[in-house]
């Protein structure tokens, strides 16, 4: 993607960094994890406009219980042609697509995700994906659960995700 423009958002879990592009948000995540999870060149820095006001304001009512369903353009569900400009292998396009499928309060598998977008029996490189995706949060990967319903990684860390689905009302993680 180009003209990426890269920003500060607070959350109760902590800064994250959010970066856009055309008018996307293309990138949310933990400072921990920057350098590992972004990748491209930055063309334009800023302050990420509209979108990144938009997130912080969705966010906000997210962490307040207020906020079901995000609506801040994301380059993940925006269009086709905006995911295929993400960087990542086809596998981990349609896993982080699928992903993006899942709605507040509920709960998937990897081997679920797996057979979802045809690839039954890939549970481990669809983790893998999952563990790659570019917009926390808003992408919700933290929805994505081990077999039987086991609560595992997660790029901000277990406590951080735990947090998060107890938000969307799962309390016994």
């Amino acid at each position: 993607m180009k003209n990426i423009s890269i920003a500060e958002v607070s959350t109760p879990l902590g800064r994250m960094i959010a970066t856009t592009s055309a008018d996307l948000l293309t990138g949310l995540w933990y400072p921990e994890h920057v350098a590992t999870r972004f990748e491209g060149p930055i063309e334009q820095v800023g302050r990420g406009g509209a979108v990144v006001a938009s997130l912080q304001k969705e966010l906000q009512r997210y962490f307040n219980g207020e906020l079901r369903q995000f609506t801040v353009p994301t380059a993940i569900t925006h269009s086709p042609e905006a995911l295929a400009q993400l960087p990542g292998t086809e596998l981990q396009k349609a896993v982080w697509w699928q992903v993006a499928q899942v709605g507040f309060g509920e709960l998937t598998t990897y081997g679920q995700i797996a057979r979802e977008i045809g690839r039954p029996g890939a549970s481990r490189p669809v983790g893998q994906a999952v563990g790659r995706n570019p917009i926390s949060i808003v992408v919700g990967c933290h929805r994505v659960v081990g077999a039987g319903g086991k609560i595992t990684g997660y790029a901000g860390g277990l406590e951080r995700k735990r947090k998060l689905l107890h938000i969307e009302g799962h309390s016994g993680y």
